[in-house]
């Protein structure tokens, strides 16, 4: 092992190679290994390996040496102080040689500043998505297969109530949940492991103490390279406080709502009653004032007059009717939904020339329409109200079925045309406000409406609404 080409080879090696003795002095050593460590070859052969460590690896020398001699190879890190004090750590790599007839030691040391380096730098970087993750203001929770939390982040401990041991590989999502909203899991889980997403589900999640919130749920799936479904990546946002504010604006509106429709039926009352009586009596004062001025030949010339002021106390009566009629049907109190509904299809093909049927399914027409409760009538009315306003102003139909159905858990109506039926945004675009209006009404009541294209054209306006518990058709 000492021949010349032997030094040749050991001295073209780029890593850096020591050969010690037993008794802890180097015997060899090559030419990076010298111009690593900024010593000459001279000085390094009076030297050992716990010369070249840091005192921490130093003290581990004898320790190591041993070690070699009962396994006959080692690799460790270690780290060597450079002549001018610089500290290169490395990767040594040992094993016992024959070295002239005698047993020695053989370590490479491989330079490993840059794995160093980029290996603090991943550990920064870790510890920053772990304290993102863990502090982060929405909660994050993945769960396995079996529904069981294998990661959660502090910020969803602390709205738990939980301790990570408590929860994390024992608890799953399941017995955090109310019963109700446990049917939303048991319907949804099985489409984030076969799909690999669900978005926005709202959820009761129980508490420690027992008390609820409400969370917003996004999660996507993780596979392996196989396609099996490993475990999801959940986050969750507290919205308890924005269905409480969203509750109360509904309260708020409905109230608005009620309150309106009240002024609207006073506001006809009173012009009924006083505006109407008020025109009633100068109908009957010009009829006499007519007969009057029709037995003097004299006076006979300013019938006409009268005439003229009878016919605009006649339109002045039709306006007034009008006035009433938008502000309050009193067919609606009168005679029900269904009857008011055929009244305003009626008007609405007087005035657009669009062909406007109404059709209940209803065993009976009463049944579907006049014992209907006064908030559920009032909103059905003003949405098919809105709705034919907007097939006049945007649909180019020529012809409207409304279709009213009830039994005894819902009232459901359909308003459907058939225009150009463009898109779903159709609606929402011209008049937004008025969409809006309906949607809330529905909202209001526990209901929902949807608006689609019909197939082969035209657009469809549903409305559902639940009946109070306890109601049934015709009561």
């Amino acid at each position: 092992m000492t021949g010349g080409k032997f030094h040749t080879l050991f001295n073209s090696i780029s890593d850096a190679i020591f050969i010690t003795g037993m008794d802890g002095r180097f015997i060899l050593v090559n030419s990076s290994a010298c111009e690593r460590l900024a010593y000459s070859q001279e000085e390094l052969l009076q030297m050992g390996p716990a010369d070249i460590d840091t005192p921490e690896y130093a003290a581990k020398v004898p320790e190591r040496i041993k070690a070699l001699q009962e396994h006959g190879k080692l690799v460790f890190e270690s780290a060597h102080v450079r002549k001018d004090g610089v500290v290169i750590p490395i990767e040594l790599n040992s094993r016992i040689i024959d070295y002239d007839g005698r047993p020695a030691i053989m370590a490479v040391a491989r330079d490993i500043t840059e794995r160093k380096r980029a290996e603090e730098l991943l550990r920064k970087s870790s510890e920053e998505v772990e304290d993102l993750y863990n502090h982060a203001p929405c909660g994050y929770h993945s769960l396995d297969k079996d529904g069981i939390i294998r990661r959660i982040n502090d910020t969803e401990l602390a709205w738990l109530g939980y301790t990570r041991d408590e929860v994390v590989g024992k608890m799953k999502w399941p017995d955090l949940v109310t019963p109700a909203s446990l049917q939303t899991f048991r319907e949804t889980f099985p489409q984030l492991m076969r799909e690999g997403f669900v978005h926005d589900l709202e959820v009761e999640i129980i508490r420690k103490d027992g008390t609820v919130f409400i969370g917003l749920i996004n999660a996507t799936a993780i596979y392996d390279p196989r396609g099996n479904y490993v475990m999801s990546r959940s986050t969750v946002a507290d919205i308890t406080e924005r269905k409480r504010v969203e509750r109360q604006l509904r309260e708020l509106t409905a109230h608005i709502q009620t309150v309106r429709e009240e002024e609207k039926a006073s506001i006809a009352r009173e012009i009924h009653d006083d505006l109407g009586g008020m025109l009633t009596t100068l109908k009957m004062r010009t009829y006499w004032l007519k007969t009057e001025l029709s037995v003097n030949k004299e006076t006979i010339p300013l019938l006409d007059h009268v005439g003229e002021m009878s016919q605009l106390i006649d339109n002045a009566a039709d306006a007034m009717r009008n006035i009433i009629t938008g502000l309050r049907p009193s067919i609606l109190d009168d005679l029900g939904l269904v009857a008011a509904l055929e009244w305003q299809a009626a008007q609405f093909h007087k005035h657009t020339g669009i062909k406007c049927r109404v059709n209940c399914v209803c065993e009976n027409s009463e049944d579907c329409g006049k014992e209907l409760d006064k908030p559920r009538s009032i909103a059905l009315f003003r949405i098919s109200q809105e709705a034919l306003t907007n097939v006049a102003r945007h649909s180019g139909a020529s012809r409207v079925e409304i279709e009213f159905h009830r039994n005894e858990e819902e009232i459901v109506m359909s308003i459907i045309d058939n225009g150009r039926g463009t898109t779903e945004t159709r609606a929402d675009a011209p008049i937004p406000y008025g969409i809006a209006g309906m949607r809330e009404r529905a909202d209001q009541l526990g209901g929902k409406i949807n608006f689609g294209p019909m197939p082969g054209g035209g657009f469809n306006l549903t409305v559902i609404l639940p009946l109070p518990v306890g109601e049934e058709v015709g009561t």
